[in-house]
């Protein structure tokens, strides 16, 4: 097998080893698909691995094997915990008869670094899923500081590193987009995120209304102002108002002052 070819003679069940920085369950969407990529796989007898440098051991599923490092004093601002690069070296050349496959969930921190060169020296196919963190946005309306760092990383360490990915997995044709101009030789696949529809009460409303509920972050990379444009295009012919006005002098400002906005 040449290395980071991710084709092999090897047969066997599947390994699937996720990586991730962070899979507490209050810390948002990444660590949510994490775990219920992770349960889905263990109910289907595939064996599972994660490993990660933040959160508690009762969020991920039962029957995933943990690999926590969490980070020291000098490690905080990479999430590199002591022993991580070599049991990401273990993992990808663990001589038990499977076949592994690492998926790595992000792309700035110490775990997805070391999965990723683990896997391209012992010939491991790995799946890079940035979860959105290289959309436009978020390189450049963080502060020059920011973007800065986020550069000179991305340069000698992130892309050197993610880029030799047997698949960039992509949430949308959008984000599609993004990633074949910052990985232009590399297969990109879109695969929305799932959600498990029988968690949600789908009971009958005894009266229907017009609303539409949106649950996430004002920020532009969320799209709530195409959300409003089309619900204003869409009862346009019914409102005499027109559409709704969406400004860019303060997002956040312009969605708020743009529809009746009721948070929590």
């Amino acid at each position: 097998m040449s290395p980071g070819s991710g084709m092999g003679a090897a047969s066997g069940a599947l390994r699937v080893v996720f990586v991730a920085e962070d899979v507490s369950a209050i810390a948002g969407g990444l660590p949510a698909v994490v775990r219920q990529l992770s349960g889905r796989l263990v109910s289907r007898g595939v064996r599972v691995q994660v490993l990660y440098a933040k959160g508690d051991r009762a969020d991920l599923p039962n029957g995933v094997e943990i690999h926590y490092f969490p980070p020291g004093k000098l490690g905080q601002v990479w999430s590199w915990g002591v022993g991580l690069r070599g049991r990401t070296r273990r993992l990808a050349n663990q001589m038990d008869g499977m076949c592994p496959v690492f998926h790595l969930h992000g792309v700035w921190s110490a775990p997805q670094y070391f999965a990723a060169i683990s896997a391209r020296a012992y010939g491991v196919p790995f799946i890079v899923s940035p979860h959105g963190m290289l959309e436009p946005w978020l390189w450049d309306e963080q502060g020059w500081k920011v973007r800065m760092k986020k550069r000179f990383y991305w340069a000698v360490a992130g892309y050197p590193a993610l880029s030799k990915a047997t698949v960039i997995h992509a949430i949308t044709p959008l984000e599609q987009q993004h990633l074949s101009r910052i990985f232009p030789g590399n297969r990109i696949e879109i695969i929305p995120n799932a959600i498990d529809i029988p968690e949600f009460g789908l009971g009958l409303a005894s009266e229907r209304e017009n609303k539409i509920l949106y649950l996430g972050r004002i920020e532009p990379k969320k799209g709530a102002d195409i959300l409003l444009r089309a619900f204003a295009a869409a009862i346009a012919p019914f409102c005499p108002a027109g559409p709704l006005p969406i400004t860019t002098r303060s997002y956040s400002g312009s969605i708020k002052d743009s529809t009746p906005f009721r948070h929590g």
